[in-house]
């Protein structure tokens, strides 16, 4: 017979038969998860299209938001945020226009601050639609309980208006929504 002392409260077994003293207490905490553990993730997902034909990054109305469930950092006890954009139908109407997708990230509504480029995407002739393939990982020292939020943005590099960068376009039946999501990660 084997005993699991948690504070006041001990479990034993006899046979296949677990016996407990009291009532379990199992909300444990986040600090004691094992490396690698995802404590809690969020999704968004834009099933519109959005074009661009600015060099400057605009919001395109897909985002994730997510509350801390620890401090952030590299450090033991603490976690980082992986944020991933993926599918989608990406395009660039004319040759020579690159389009770029960048991720930006608000703290407890706070100003959006740019993160980092995640995927771009460069037209020649006859490009082809292609999907999202971008990841960001922030490991910024924001506490546990914080509200952050992140906002895919896109660009359109090229000379003149008629550069059009589709940072998601609908083609009838082939193409399906762009996603984001975020993934709190413990250290």
């Amino acid at each position: 017979m084997g005993t699991l002392n948690l504070g006041s409260t001990q479990i034993s077994s006899s046979g296949t038969t677990i016996v407990s003293s009291n009532n379990l207490n199992l909300s444990g905490d986040w600090v004691n998860a094992p490396s690698g553990t995802v404590i809690t993730s969020a999704y968004g997902y834009l099933s519109s299209t959005f074009s661009t034909t600015g060099d400057g990054d605009s919001e395109t109305g897909l985002f994730v938001e997510l509350v801390r469930k620890l401090a952030g950092g590299t450090s033991s006890g603490t976690s980082t945020i992986h944020v991933t954009i993926t599918g989608g139908c990406q395009y660039s109407n004319t040759n020579g226009t690159m389009g770029g997708t960048s991720i930006y990230r608000k703290v407890n509504g706070g100003t959006a601050s740019f993160q980092a480029y995640v995927d771009a995407g460069w037209s020649s002739v006859n490009t082809p639609y292609r999907p999202h393939s971008g990841q960001h990982i922030d490991s910024s020292p924001f506490a546990a309980g914080s509200t952050l939020r992140f906002d895919a943005r896109a660009r359109s590099r090229g000379s003149g208006g008629s550069h059009r960068y589709d940072f998601h376009t609908i083609v009838g039946g082939v193409s399906n929504h762009v996603t984001m999501t975020a993934y709190e990660i413990v250290n």
